[in-house]
């Protein structure tokens, strides 16, 4: 890749991935979003201009989320910004038949960086450096739905907790806060504190796992990782102190809820079993750098191989800023 790879995010067949870079020029920072495809065959990520041209953005790029998956996607940026885009259809001079990204609109309410932005296709959330979370009607992008401050310092990160509805959202910020916040109401309410604000170690990033449970993962400044069972959040299920040499940046759960992979600063990757041993497994990527970026590869019926009772792979997307982003099976 051109830059340092802040964000992956695979699209809905499995054969292509929204990437998120940031490139220092200077002592300015300018962003790239690209689309890589993935081939098959052999287990690889191939950047490539083939898919149609980048889109290139004055600032840095925090993270990527498809809207729709493969049509529209939006875009934590620098500057204060969340940038929509559409995919569309472009034919070169020679006849190439490829697609390239549409700027649609920038939703411009936040007062500092936007951090972080997630979308369940009829709503998308938003965090930034401003302490405030905000969520969007997609349909209606004028002006967000609501506004929440969170009252610990950066919200690093922002999740909604259920694919179809937006009821409640999951934050995780820099006091160390891990908070569900329920938007039911005029005025949103903290209903869980499951790590409370003002620890002085930061909670980095979360994930929300969509398998039998809703179980929530949380990343750590100090390279800890956790997962607490949200009909029970006064006890993790998990704690893996110091997991990592250094930050965890990235956590995100596999589609069956199962497994909780962790990027940290420390370049390492592990997976993390939410069954009773809990057992972390160091994974191989051969990344040299922070890793910032990590996907799963979705469930598609095509990865049950031989027969039903069949172990089914798994891939792993991670980002790295080695300016290279990786498969790995795990």
């Amino acid at each position: 890749m051109l830059g340092q790879v802040d964000s992956v995010c695979f699209g809905p067949d499995a054969k292509s991935a929204l990437v998120g870079v940031s490139i220092l020029h200077g002592n300015t920072w300018q962003g790239e979003i690209r689309l890589a495809h993935f081939s098959q065959q052999n287990d690889e990520i191939i950047p490539t201009n083939e898919t149609g041209p980048g889109y290139f953005m004055p600032c840095g790029v925090s993270e990527v989320d498809w809207i729709t998956p493969g049509l529209t996607l939006a875009a934590a940026a620098d500057d204060f910004d969340i940038h929509i885009l559409s995919l569309e259809p472009m034919t070169t001079p020679t006849g190439e038949e490829l697609v390239e990204f549409c700027l649609q609109s920038k939703l411009s309410d936040h007062d500092d960086a936007v951090t972080s932005v997630h979308s369940i296709r009829t709503h998308l959330v938003s965090g930034s450096f401003d302490g405030t979370v905000k969520t969007w009607d997609v349909k209606n992008l004028t002006v967000p739905l609501s506004t929440v401050s969170v009252r610990d310092g950066i919200v690093w990160d922002v999740k909604f907790v259920n694919k179809q509805s937006a009821d409640t959202i999951l934050t995780a910020s820099q006091g160390g806060g891990l908070q569900l916040w329920d938007l039911r109401d005029s005025f949103a309410k903290c209903v869980s504190q499951i790590n409370k604000p003002g620890t002085g170690i930061a909670s980095n990033s979360v994930s929300v796992s969509q398998g039998n449970s809703i179980l929530f993962g949380c990343g750590k400044e100090d390279g800890s990782v956790s997962c607490y069972d949200s009909r029970n959040t006064s006890q993790p299920m998990f704690l893996k102190e110091k997991l990592h040499a250094a930050a965890v940046h990235k956590v995100t759960f596999n589609p069956e809820g199962t497994r909780l992979a962790s990027g940290g600063d420390d370049t390492r990757l592990y997976v993390t079993s939410v069954a009773a041993e809990n057992e972390s497994v160091p994974i191989g990527t051969g990344h040299s750098d922070y890793i910032r970026g990590l996907c799963w590869k979705p469930k598609l019926t095509l990865d049950v191989i031989n027969d039903n009772e069949a172990p089914r792979l798994e891939h792993i997307l991670s980002g790295s800023w080695d300016k290279t982003i990786r498969v790995t099976k795990v």
